[in-house]
């Protein structure tokens, strides 16, 4: 069977006599294990398609579980991030994160437009990268549907102040709740801020990559953000020990939670 899409390469590998193997983040079908003996070298529409960073339509022969591609061009490419080392490996991060993520053959194009708009955001971006990342990771987890209740306490159902979180179950707890945990000696249950994380994690979820583009965390709350969202994506989807995840880098000095660049 032979099916068409448009989709972004995450990560190449090369396999045998001059085979590789790409995974392809794809608008209809999600992520997708491809082979090709396509070469990649030259600057062709073809040659370009099928390295990371690039966007492409893709002409895929489908057996049984495994696909191929018998032919590929290129829509637009990401190499412009290479000239800035610090922003090649936060847009490396999210591509290695959103393939940890993202499960075989299950569509998700709302996920994968936001991806694309994280790339164009990232590459317009001059400096403080790791709010447009923190940004595209909290709306990752809405659109799979596990994204943090914030709302009220997870326990009880009260009030909560946004500062203490349950990660094992999903969402903010109030003070008295969070005191009960550690005097049951389960303090280690819980996820402590001294800010509000709860309303940080709303405000990157609800604002666009376009309305962030000036915006950044104060530096001591990315780091708490940064946190939170690797505990919390070890938990729900597994994420741990990513390769790019020691080059990327925090946030600034400035600001009350955000700043205005």
């Amino acid at each position: 069977m032979i099916v068409e899409t448009e989709g972004m390469v995450l990560k190449q590998v090369k396999a045998v006599n001059g085979r590789r193997m790409l995974v392809i983040f794809t608008k209809k079908y999600g992520k997708l294990s491809v082979g090709t003996g396509l070469s990649e070298k030259g600057k062709s529409k073809t040659a370009l398609a099928i390295k990371p960073f690039t966007i492409g339509n893709y002409e895929l022969f489908k057996s049984r579980d495994f696909y191929n591609i018998n032919n590929a061009s290129t829509k637009k490419t990401y190499y412009s991030l290479g000239e800035d080392i610090d922003k090649y490996m936060a847009a490396s991060y999210i591509m290695e994160w959103t393939d940890k993520a993202l499960a075989e053959d299950m569509a998700l194009p709302l996920l994968y437009k936001q991806l694309l708009e994280f790339m164009d955001a990232i590459v317009e971006r001059k400096g403080e990268y790791m709010t447009l990342v923190l940004a595209y990771q909290i709306k990752a987890l809405k659109i799979m549907g596990i994204m943090p209740y914030l709302d009220s306490c997870v326990n009880c159902g009260e009030k909560v102040d946004g500062k203490n979180f349950v990660i094992s179950e999903g969402g903010a707890i109030c003070k008295d709740c969070a005191h009960e945990l550690e005097e049951m000696e389960q303090g280690n249950l819980i996820f402590k801020g001294d800010f509000n994380i709860g309303e940080a994690i709303g405000f990157l979820e609800k604002k666009s990559f376009y309305a962030l583009q000036n915006i950044s965390l104060k530096k001591e709350h990315m780091e708490v953000l940064q946190s939170f969202i690797k505990k919390y994506s070890k938990y729900y989807l597994d994420i741990d020990n990513l390769k790019s995840e020691s080059f990327i880098k925090g946030g600034n000095q400035n600001g009350n939670y955000f700043r205005n660049d």
